[in-house]
């Protein structure tokens, strides 16, 4: 039986585990997906769908991810100092935390389809990391399976399954959208695995940074990166103020300069550096979508 001493640091190293802060990282290809659908956010609602989503979702993906890698050897995304795993509780913590998100999607979504994407995206994690399927480790399917499950399921989530003016929504409209999040997930993706290659390496997995090497990565997400911002200004700048689709290729643009900046010290930077950069690009990345994001909710612009 555990003593309390123990059960508290079970705890914590559980919540550490959830990366909840990473998961922000994530949270405006949901929220433009309700830009998109012209959804509501002053609803019970999407509050409930929102942390069903980014707080029991994300954080149940990450920790049984965790429990089948077992990083003790450095920074892993979001977490600088992944703590050890130890037994089989985070194992049991991880599928209890995505079940309580179920359980709110059940009880308080009225769209079975959301519940039914919700036990999609529980699926394609467990096929993701579980070591006798371990999709992780190929780079086509792992790529497929995040620009799924973290990219087009929580975009489509927003736009069509949260509001109840789907049938207004225009199919070019949403589709446009769809390819902005999944070029833009597309593109994210082996950035967050670029540092990692040598312990990826150890563990067997052949991602899509190691398929492509890390001047090819870096090539790669650049490129992705661009058309979706480009395809990202075209469309706000035409639904709604050509201002700021000005402004999004301009960021844009900006952004790719702070991805050439990153990649022409990579090499000589240590694993934690490069960690760091990482997280500093994702910072901005999700910064100031987030701001634009909020300020068209809350019909601020």
């Amino acid at each position: 039986m555990l003593k309390i001493p123990d059960t508290i640091a079970l705890l914590k190293n559980f919540f550490i585990h959830l990366r909840l802060k990473f998961s922000l990282f994530l949270a405006p290809i949901y929220l433009y997906g309700i830009i998109i659908g012209n959804g509501n956010i002053f609803t019970l609602e999407f509050l409930i769908q929102f942390i069903s989503l980014h707080v029991f979702l994300y954080g149940g993906v990450f920790a049984l991810n965790d429990y089948y890698d077992r990083d003790e050897g450095g920074p892993i995304g979001g977490l600088q100092n992944p703590p050890l795993v130890k037994g089989h509780s985070l194992f049991y913590l991880a599928w209890l935390w995505k079940l309580i998100g179920l359980y709110l999607s059940v009880v308080y979504s009225s769209s079975v389809h959301f519940v039914l994407s919700y036990v999609v995206c529980i699926l394609m994690s467990v096929a993701y990391s579980h070591p006798k399927i371990r999709l992780k480790g190929n780079p086509f399917w792992s790529t497929l399976i995040a620009v799924l499950l973290q990219g087009f399921l929580i975009y489509y989530s927003g736009a069509v399954l949260s509001n109840s003016n789907v049938f207004e929504l225009s199919p070019l409209k949403f589709w446009m959208g769809a390819f902005v999040i999944i070029l833009l997930t597309l593109g994210s993706y082996p950035l967050s695995q670029v540092y990692q290659i040598e312990q990826d390496n150890r563990q067997g997995d052949r991602t899509l940074a190691i398929y492509l090497g890390v001047e090819k990565t870096f090539q790669f997400a650049s490129f992705c990166l661009l058309i979706s911002g480009t395809l990202n200004s075209i469309l706000i700048g035409y639904y709604y103020h050509w201002w700021e689709g000005v402004i999004i290729i301009i960021s844009s643009f900006l952004f790719q300069y702070d991805i050439q900046k990153w990649k022409n010290k990579f090499e000589r930077q240590t694993v934690l550096e490069n960690f760091n950069s990482l997280h500093r690009l994702f910072s901005i990345q999700t910064v100031f979508p987030f701001m634009f994001c909020v300020g068209h909710l809350l019909h601020i612009l």
